[in-house]
């Protein structure tokens, strides 16, 4: 059994720079997260990528097989990610092979004001979905 990722405040990761066409803070995707985010209501602001090619605020969400992956109760704002492959949440929810998650759901989840660029594979939840279900609510 994983734990969760808990957010007990709100977060400003910084945004996008118009003038000068960059992020304001160098965000790295929380890698290979084999968990999920109990967001408790509180807004993510600024999620900023413009130079990593495989980027979501999760890297990739894993679980082993049976598991079910939650995302919930959270608000994303302000959103700017260019790359290759791209997702706001997470770059891919990966059950490839059987080595991630089975299901993974979201639940009071909003994403509000997203810009995405992509040159190969681009999605508001997440780029690639993996042999997981997925349930939005």
């Amino acid at each position: 059994m994983y734990s969760k990722l808990v957010l007990e405040s709100d977060l400003d990761l910084g945004g996008y720079d118009e003038t000068n066409k960059k992020c304001n803070l160098s965000i790295v995707p929380l890698d290979r997260f084999h968990t999920g985010l109990e967001g408790n209501g509180k807004t993510i602001e600024g999620l900023c990528n413009t130079s990593i090619g495989v980027f979501g605020f999760f890297d990739q969400l894993y679980g082993s097989y049976d598991d079910l992956v939650e995302v919930k109760n959270v608000k994303f704002k302000n959103v700017h990610i260019e790359g290759g492959t791209v997702g706001v949440l997470a770059s891919s929810l990966n059950n490839y092979g059987g080595s991630g998650p089975r299901y993974v759901d979201f639940s009071g989840v909003t994403i509000e004001n997203v810009n995405l660029r992509s040159n190969y594979n681009a999605g508001v939840i997440a780029a690639h979905l993996y042999g997981a279900d997925a349930k939005l609510d």
